[in-house]
C-alpha cells in the first residue's frame, strides 16, 4: 500500500478500496486452495505489483494545469498569431508524468497541405514548466 503514497494516490478512496479488495480476494483464494504461507505471500505480492500500472495510469487524470492554462503558458513561447491551436494531454517517462502537447499553426497560403508556421510546445501538466519546444518556420 506504500505505492499509493509514493504515487500520491492515498487520498483517492477508490484506488485504496480496489487494492484492498484485490489483495483480500487473493488471500482468500490462496487459503481456499490450501497454499502455504510462503506461496500465499508470493501471490499477494504478485497481485499488488500487477496493480501498479493501473495506479500509474490513474495519475494522468488529475493535473494541476488545465487545458486553457497550458495553452496560455505555451502561447508565450511562440512569436506569431496562430490560426489554429490543438491541445492534447499525454504521458511521458516512467513513472509517467502528464504532459500537455500544445500545437499552434498557420496553414499554407498557397493552398497546399503544409504549414506557413507551426510550433509544438510540451508543458508539464502539474508544474506548468516548458519541457520542449519544436518549431517549423
Amino acid at each position: 500500500m506504500g505505492i499509493l503514497w509514493l504515487l500520491d494516490l492515498h487520498t483517492n478512496v477508490v484506488y485504496f478500496v480496489l487494492l484492498l479488495g484485490a489483495l483480500g480476494l487473493t488471500f482468500w483464494e490462496a487459503r481456499e486452495q490450501g497454499y502455504d504461507r510462503q506461496l500465499t505471500l508470493w501471490w499477494l505480492s504478485v497481485v499488488g505489483m500487477a496493480h501498479v500500472p493501473a495506479y500509474l495510469g490513474g495519475c494522468l487524470g488529475k493535473t494541476e494545469v488545465d487545458r486553457d492554462e497550458a495553452i496560455r503558458i505555451a502561447r508565450q513561447q511562440i512569436d506569431f498569431v496562430p490560426e489554429q491551436t490543438n491541445a492534447e494531454l499525454g504521458r511521458q517517462g516512467f513513472p509517467p508524468k502528464g504532459v500537455w502537447a500544445i500545437t499552434f499553426w498557420i496553414e499554407a497560403k498557397d493552398g497546399g497541405d503544409g504549414f506557413e508556421r507551426r510550433t509544438a510546445v510540451e508543458v508539464h501538466a502539474d508544474t506548468g514548466e516548458i519541457l520542449r519546444t519544436h518549431s517549423d518556420p
